[in-house]
């Protein structure tokens, strides 16, 4: 028995559907301080996408 390949992605088949949002390679800087660097993100019409983090973290 084999297991199951580990994925990144919330989808089950081979289609993947078109983004409603996309943001790619984006970076976040604060004065000199870099925040975020390099992310990407797509958001899905009828899916639930959430930011997490502290209060005051600046999402």
């Amino acid at each position: 028995m084999r297991p199951e390949p580990v994925t990144d992605s919330p989808f089950t088949s081979a289609v993947r559907p078109e983004a409603i949002l996309r943001a790619e390679n984006t970076s976040i800087y604060y004065g000199s301080f870099l925040a975020v660097q390099d992310v990407n993100l797509d958001i899905f019409k009828n899916r639930i996408t959430a930011f997490i983090g502290p209060s005051g973290c600046g999402k």
